[in-house]
């Protein structure tokens, strides 16, 4: 969200950067948790995977994709001058309604393309010749995605195909991570925390390395991204800490929606700003924007979930 809302401000768009790990961690822990789900399911196949992932995805972003395309026609026909020209393959396909929408149909081209992958992995026992391949395979495709992207002329409503060829490495960097902790079954589970911790503060450290020397900036956002991985969601994963309750219990099974539905609120505030006559390049009303827009997405998805008919589009 931070991402998307901070275009108005130079400040809070320089710190983006620190907001790189984002996109990569969703990829990352959508293949995990798919794993695990997978891992947990005898009758798991190929069709039983794919069909799963539509009926959960595909009714929410077509829905919301509906609310997009009557929010921009609103606001092209009163506010901006902007024909009202909608390129509906892009829309339709490629999440063309609004600028994160991109990441549904991706995610089901990458479960389509590698679910033979995903099924051969939890159908067998895991060696360390296999992880090691996965992870290898991985840094393989998210070198040659970062060499590709910059050579890439993607027309404007199909820039998902751009993100996929840079960043489906992360998918794969999923399943191998699923692959390495499982191959760590024989660990406690504070002994796998405290490799966790020890592994993603040594990729901590080399970004912070990174700032002074710029040794690895090509590799700033896998190394960024994973360090985050290790030290936090993993350990979320495992631990049964307290405070976490209210996350777990109200923003976690609503994270979806609040993905899908955030952009509204953004660009609805950001208009608002202007046609008030209120100066939105400040910090401190671009991060306003920010946290209302989270704290309203939050809320409509928490009810919304609440309801049995309207569940389906958050969940």
């Amino acid at each position: 969200m931070w991402i998307h809302g901070s275009d108005t401000n130079k400040i809070a768009k320089f710190l983006q950067t620190y907001c790189a790990f984002s996109v990569p961690c969703f990829i990352i822990i959508s293949a995990f948790l798919t794993q695990v789900s997978c891992s947990t399911k005898t009758d798991c196949g190929y069709v039983a995977l794919l069909f799963r992932r539509i009926k959960r995805l595909v009714p929410a972003y077509l829905a919301w994709t509906a609310l997009y395309l009557i929010f921009r026609f609103i606001k092209r026909s009163l506010i901006s001058d902007m024909p009202i020209d909608f390129d509906w393959i892009a829309i339709i396909f490629c999440g063309g309604a609004s600028y994160q929408l991109w990441f549904v149909p991706a995610l089901l081209i990458w479960t389509a393309v590698f679910a033979p992958l995903i099924l051969f992995t939890t159908k067998r026992d895991n060696g360390n010749t296999l992880t090691a391949s996965l992870l290898v395979l991985a840094g393989i495709l998210l070198w040659a995605g970062m060499k590709a992207w910059p050579s890439l002329h993607i027309p404007s409503g199909y820039e998902m195909f751009g993100y996929m060829k840079a960043q489906s490495g992360y998918f794969i960097l999923g399943i191998g991570l699923w692959s390495l902790f499982r191959q760590g079954s024989v660990y406690s589970r504070n002994q796998l925390t405290v490799m966790s911790i020890g592994v993603g503060s040594l990729l901590f450290a080399l970004i912070l390395l990174n700032l002074r020397t710029e040794y690895f900036n090509n590799f700033f956002t896998p190394l960024y991204s994973l360090s985050l991985f290790l030290s936090f969601f993993f350990i979320l994963l495992k631990a049964r800490l307290s405070f976490l309750n209210v996350t777990s219990k109200y923003l976690a099974p609503c994270s979806f929606g609040i993905f899908l539905c955030h952009g509204i609120f953004i660009e609805g505030f950001q208009v608002f700003l202007n046609v008030a006559g209120i100066d939105n390049t400040l910090f401190i009303t671009t991060v306003g924007v920010i946290l209302t827009s989270f704290i309203c997405s939050a809320v409509l998805c928490i009810t919304l979930r609440n309801h049995k008919v309207t569940r389906w589009l958050v969940i």
